[in-house]
């Protein structure tokens, strides 16, 4: 087995947190439907939401993937 050094992110302190991925989707969309939806400034909310999602899923996913290998060669 490798020991790796792992980086942790650092929180905004501007912002807070929910406990879940879960919980701070559904405040998302909660947040978001107050926006108007007239004019598109509601999708843009949800594309830029979504796109920082997806790309913390990707990173997380590609650092658990390349610790497992590490781990269980």
């Amino acid at each position: 087995m490798i020991d790796t050094e792992w980086k942790l992110l650092q929180p905004s302190t501007l912002f807070s947190d929910r406990d879940t991925t879960q919980e701070a989707m559904q405040y998302i969309d909660e947040i978001l439907m107050r926006v108007p939806a007239k004019g598109g400034d509601r999708m843009i909310a949800y594309t830029a939401v979504y796109l920082l999602y997806n790309t913390v899923v990707k990173h997380y996913n590609k650092q658990i993937e390349e610790h497992n290998e590490e781990c269980y060669q």
